[in-house]
């Protein structure tokens, strides 16, 4: 992500959605290693996140090819 900081003009709409996918993906992860809360805040709170994820995900796909 680091070296797509500047994408071309082309590009600027795909990378607006591959951060809020990357963005979405290093909540989820943070989430996983370091839970915090009771058991049923962390499965809502998961069940968010991961819900946003793969929405975001799909957007994505859009401009995979």
């Amino acid at each position: 992500m680091k070296q797509l900081k500047n994408p071309p003009k082309a590009y600027e709409e795909a990378y607006g959605v591959l951060k809020v996918y990357y963005d979405n993906y290093l909540k989820m992860t943070k989430m996983v290693i370091n839970p915090t809360g009771s058991l049923n805040t962390f499965s809502d709170d998961f069940n968010n996140i991961d819900t946003e994820t793969v929405n975001s995900f799909e957007k994505m796909k859009l401009y995979l090819d």
